[in-house]
C-alpha cells in the first residue's frame, strides 16, 4: 500500500512514475507464475500468479474498500464482532 502527498490531485503521468517500480516488481510473477513448494492447503505445492489491484482514493473512502475502521467506529472493521476497546484482545477463539 502507498500513499501519494497532496495537496492537489497527481495527473496520470505522475501515479505512473509511482506505480511503474511496483508493477514491474510483480510483473514476472504474473507472465511466468510463481512456485510454491508448499502451502497450507498444497502440501506437494502449487504453481501461482499474482496480480495487483489498484485503487485511488481518499483516506475515508480507503478505509471502507479495506474494510477497516473509520475514525468514529466502535467496531475493529467490516468482516467481525471485535469492538475497538477490545483492541489488546488477540485471543481469536473468543472473538464473534
Amino acid at each position: 500500500m502507498g500513499v501519494i502527498p497532496g495537496p492537489r490531485e497527481p495527473a496520470l503521468k505522475e501515479i505512473n512514475h509511482f506505480l511503474c517500480p511496483v508493477i514491474d516488481f510483480f510483473l514476472p510473477s504474473w507472465k511466468d507464475k510463481t512456485w510454491f513448494t508448499r502451502t497450507l492447503e498444497h502440501a506437494e505445492g502449487r504453481l501461482s500468479r499474482s496480480i495487483i489491484a489498484v485503487a485511488v482514493n481518499d483516506l475515508p473512502a480507503t478505509r471502507k474498500l479495506a474494510g477497516c475502521a473509520g475514525p468514529t467506529a466502535n467496531q475493529m472493521c467490516g468482516l467481525c464482532w471485535q469492538k475497538k476497546s477490545d483492541i489488546a484482545n488477540f485471543d481469536y477463539d473468543t472473538w464473534k
